[in-house]
C-alpha cells in the first residue's frame, strides 16, 4: 500500500513538472529573447494604455457638465412663475445640487438680465453730482483751506475750524460727509479721540451712503473708528466697528464694484481673524456673525465679477441670440471666450416667450474651477501611473491647471511628443497630457518589463506549487465538513424521529381509548408533553444555529434575574432528565444582582448544558446545577460525574457538529449543536464558557457571565 502510494506521489510530481513546470521556463526563455522587440512596441503599448486614462478623465467632464445641464433644464422648463423671488430660489437649488453651475442667469426678450440684479446702491450724492455751481465753488473753497493748514502747515486745530464752516454754511449730504471725515481726522491727530469718534459716528449713522467719487466714506469711517478703538484698548468697540463695515459691505453692496468690496472685505477679515485666533474677546456670537457675513461678502464680490464679466464678454452674443428667436429649448447651447484670466464659458437655452417681460433665455457660468478642482480629480486620483511617464492637465498655453492629488509633475512642461492627449469637445481649452520623464527612460521601461516577466513567471511557478497545497488542504477540511454534515443530516433525522414516533404512539393510544386508568392517561400525556418539549428544543437549536451562521440572531437585553432564569430552565427540564434516570440537584445563592441579558438565550444555554450533562451520564447520574456571584461575574456551573472527555475531544467540543468520541460508546443522539449554541449566547452576554473534565470522573461546565457586559470574565 506505501508502494502504491509512493507511485502516485512520483507520477503527480512528473505531471507537475512535465504540465506546469517545463512549459513556464520555455516562457521564461521566450520572454528573455523577445526583450529587444519589446522596445520597438513599448511606445505604442503605453499610448494604447494611457489614450484609454486620458479618454476617462475627458468622458468624466462631459458627464459632469451634461448632468448638470440636463438638470437645468429640467428645472428651466417646469419654471411657471417668473417673479424675482422664485429665479432666485431656482439659482440657489441648482449652484447648492451642482458644483459646477458657479451662477444662473435669465435674459428677456430685449435682451436685457432681469436676473440676477446688480445690488450696489447707485448713488449720485458725490461731489460730482448736478448741485448749483455757487455751492460747489464755496464747498472747494473751504475744503482747500481746511487741507493746506492740515497737511500743508500742519495744523489740524485751523483746519479743523475750516472744516466747520461746510458744516454750517452748506447742506448738502456729501459737503457734509466730507467736512466730518476731515475734522474727525485732525481730532484723532490731536489725541482727542472720543471727538473724533463722534464726528465718524455721524457718517457712519447719518451719511452710510455718501460717496467721494468711489470711496465710499462709512467705510473709511468705520476703518478709522477701529483703529482708534485699538489704540484706545476697547477690543469689543474695535470688534464691533469692523463688524458693522463688513455687514453693510454684505447688506448694502454700496456703489463698489467686486474689487472695491474686495479691497475693504480683505481688511476687514485679515483684523477680524486675528481677534478671532487671539481669542480675546471674539464671542460665539460674534463667530457666527462674522461667517454668516462672510459668506454674503463671498457670495457678493462673486456677483459683482459675474455681472462684470458678463457684461464685457457675454452680453451682445446674448442679445443676438434673443433677437434670433430661433433657439431650440431642448439644446444647450455654449459661449467660450479666452482671457487673461483664463476661459470664460457659458452655458445657456432658449425658452418659451410668454411675454415682453419674460425669460426668453437662461444660462448658467460654468464654474471652471470646480471642474479642475473636483471634476478631473475624482477620476484621476483612482488612477496607477508609472513613475517613467508625467501627467498633467494644460491649458491652452500648456500651462498645467491641475494634476492627480499628490501626483508630482515637472514645469516646464517637459519637452518632446507626448505619448498621448485628448481634449473634451465642451471644454476644447483643457486637454490631459502623458509625457515620458526622461527620453532614455524606453530603454529602462523595456528591461524593468523584461526582469519583471521572469520574476511574475518564478513567481507563478511557487504561487501554482502553494496553490495546490493549499486545495489539498482546502479539500480535506471541505470533506471532514461534509462527513460532518452528513452525520448532522443523520443525527437530526433521528432525534426527529424518536420524538415524533414516541408522540404518535402514545396519541393513537389515547385516541383509541386503551389508556384504562386516568394514571395511565397522565403518564401518557405527561410522556407526549416531554416528547414535545424535546423536539421543540432541537428545532430552536436547528433555527438558532442557523441564525447565528447567517448573523441574523438578535438578542433581547433586559434587566433579568439569572437565578429565576436559570430555576425554571432546570424545571422544565427536569421531568425528562427523570427518565432517562438522572437528578437534578439545583443551587441557587441568595440575593444576585440582576443583569442585561436575554432570559430566553440563557435559558437555553442551561437546557443545552444540562441536556449534555444528561447524556453522558451513566445510568443513575447526579447533575449538579450552581448560581452563584464571583467578583464582577455570575457563574453557571453544571457538573456531572459522567465519564468525562478525552484531551482530544476538549479541543473541538464548542466546534459545529463535533461529538465526542465516546458517544459510540454510550449510544446516545444529538446533533452537535448544543455546546456550539450555549458558547455562543455566553460570548453574546459578552462572556465565555470554560470547561474541566477528567475521562471516568465527570465535567464541569462553568459559563461566566459579566454583570456588566464590558466587565472581566475570569472565573
Amino acid at each position: 500500500m506505501f508502494k502504491n502510494r509512493l507511485t502516485i506521489q512520483i507520477r503527480l510530481i512528473i505531471i507537475f513538472v512535465g504540465v506546469i513546470m517545463l512549459p513556464t521556463i520555455v516562457l521564461g526563455y521566450l520572454a528573455i529573447r523577445t526583450a529587444e522587440t519589446e522596445k520597438l512596441v513599448v511606445w505604442e503599448r503605453l499610448k494604447e494604455s494611457y489614450t484609454s486614462i486620458a479618454n476617462m478623465a475627458s468622458d468624466h467632464l462631459e458627464y459632469v457638465l451634461s448632468l448638470a445641464e440636463g438638470d437645468f433644464r429640467g428645472s428651466v422648463s417646469a419654471l411657471t412663475d417668473y417673479d424675482k423671488n422664485a429665479l432666485k430660489r431656482l439659482s440657489h437649488q441648482l449652484e447648492n445640487e451642482h458644483g459646477v453651475i458657479s451662477q444662473v442667469f435669465f435674459v428677456n426678450a430685449s435682451g436685457k438680465m432681469i436676473f440676477p440684479e446688480d445690488p450696489r446702491k447707485m448713488q449720485q450724492n458725490d461731489r460730482n453730482a448736478s448741485l448749483s455751481q455757487e455751492e460747489k465753488d464755496i464747498f472747494e473753497s473751504y475744503l482747500a483751506d481746511g487741507e493746506r493748514q492740515e497737511f500743508k502747515h500742519n495744523d489740524p486745530q485751523r483746519a479743523i475750524y475750516d472744516y466747520q464752516k461746510i458744516l454750517s454754511d452748506l447742506k448738502e449730504p456729501v459737503y457734509k460727509a466730507i467736512a466730518l471725515n476731515g475734522m474727525a481726522r485732525c481730532y484723532a491727530k490731536l489725541g482727542r479721540n472720543q471727538e473724533a469718534i463722534d464726528r465718524y459716528s455721524r457718517i457712519t449713522d447719518n451719511y452710510v451712503d455718501v460717496t467721494d467719487g468711489w470711496l465710499q466714506l462709512a467705510a473709511v469711517a468705520y476703518l478709522q473708528l477701529y483703529s482708534i478703538y485699538k489704540t484706545m484698548g476697547d477690543t469689543d468697540a474695535a470688534i464691533e466697528a469692523l463688524m458693522s463695515l463688513y455687514g453693510n459691505l454684505s447688506d448694502r453692496g454700496w456703489n463698489l464694484d467686486a474689487e472695491e468690496i474686495s479691497y475693504f472685505a480683505d481688511k476687514t477679515r485679515r483684523h477680524l481673524l486675528t481677534y478671532r485666533d487671539r481669542g480675546d474677546t471674539f464671542s460665539s456670537s460674534h463667530g457666527d456673525r462674522f461667517a454668516e457675513t462672510d459668506a454674503k461678502v463671498i457670495q457678493l464680490v462673486r456677483l459683482q465679477r459675474f455681472l462684470k464679466n458678463y457684461g464685457r464678454l457675454a452680453a451682445d452674443d446674448m442679445k443676438k441670440v434673443v433677437n434670433r428667436a430661433d433657439g431650440d429649448p431642448e439644446l444647450m447651447l455654449h459661449l467660450r471666450r479666452s482671457t487673461n484670466a483664463g476661459p470664460y464659458f457659458l452655458s445657456y437655452i432658449s425658452m418659451e416667450r410668454k411675454s415682453s417681460d419674460s425669460p426668453a433665455l437662461a444660462g448658467f457660468q460654468v464654474d471652471l474651477d470646480y471642474l479642475a478642482s473636483q471634476g478631473f480629480n475624482e477620476i484621476l486620483s483612482e488612477l496607477v501611473i508609472s513613475d517613467d511617464v508625467t501627467l498633467a492637465i494644460l491649458n491652452e498655453n500648456n500651462e498645467v491647471v491641475t494634476t492627480p492629488p499628490g501626483m508630482e509633475y515637472s514645469t516646464p512642461i517637459p519637452s518632446g511628443k507626448p505619448i498621448t492627449t485628448a481634449v473634451s469637445s465642451s471644454l476644447p481649452f483643457w486637454k490631459v497630457g502623458l509625457y515620458p520623464k526622461n527620453p532614455q527612460s524606453l530603454e529602462r521601461l523595456t528591461r524593468r518589463k523584461a526582469g519583471l516577466r521572469i520574476f511574475m513567471i518564478a513567481g507563478l511557478i511557487l504561487t501554482i506549487a502553494f496553490g495546490i497545497y493549499l486545495a489539498m488542504r482546502e479539500a480535506r477540511r471541505e470533506a471532514e465538513l461534509a462527513r460532518l454534515r452528513s452525520d448532522f443530516v443523520a443525527n437530526v433525522s433521528h432525534e426527529l424521529r424518536t420524538p415524533l414516533s414516541s408522540i404518535q404512539i402514545f396519541s393513537e393510544t389515547l385516541k383509541q381509548n386503551r389508556a384504562t386508568s386516568r394514571e395511565k392517561q397522565e403518564q401518557y400525556l405527561d410522556t407526549i408533553s416531554s416528547e414535545s418539549d424535546r423536539l421543540a428544543r432541537l428545532v430552536d437549536n436547528v433555527l438558532n444555529f442557523s441564525r447565528l451562521e447567517r448573523h441574523a440572531k438578535e438578542f433581547d437585553f433586559r434587566l433579568t434575574n439569572i437565578g429565576e432564569v436559570v430555576g425554571s430552565a432546570v424545571e422544565a427540564y427536569r421531568f425528562y432528565a427523570e427518565q432517562r434516570g438522572a437528578t437534578i440537584n439545583l443551587n441557587i445563592a441568595p440575593e444576585l444582582p440582576q443583569m442585561e441579558a436575554d432570559a430566553e438565550a440563557i435559558s437555553q444555554m442551561v437546557i443545552n448544558l444540562v441536556d449534555n450533562a444528561v447524556k453522558y451520564s451513566e445510568d443513575e447520574g447526579e447533575i449538579t446545577v450552581n448560581v452563584f456571584r464571583r467578583g464582577g461575574n455570575i457563574i453557571i456551573q453544571v457538573v456531572d460525574r459522567g465519564v468525562g472527555i478525552n484531551e482530544e475531544d476538549l479541543k473541538k467540543i464548542f466546534d459545529k457538529f463535533y461529538r465526542g468520541k465516546n458517544v459510540a460508546n454510550l449510544g446516545t443522539g444529538g446533533t452537535g449543536l448544543g455546546l456550539t449554541l450555549a458558547k455562543a449566547v455566553a460570548e453574546a452576554h459578552g462572556g465565555d464558557i470554560r470547561v474541566r473534565s477528567k475521562e471516568g470522573a465527570g465535567s464541569r461546565f462553568s459559563a461566566i457571565l459579566p454583570l456588566s457586559r464590558k466587565g472581566s470574565t475570569d472565573e
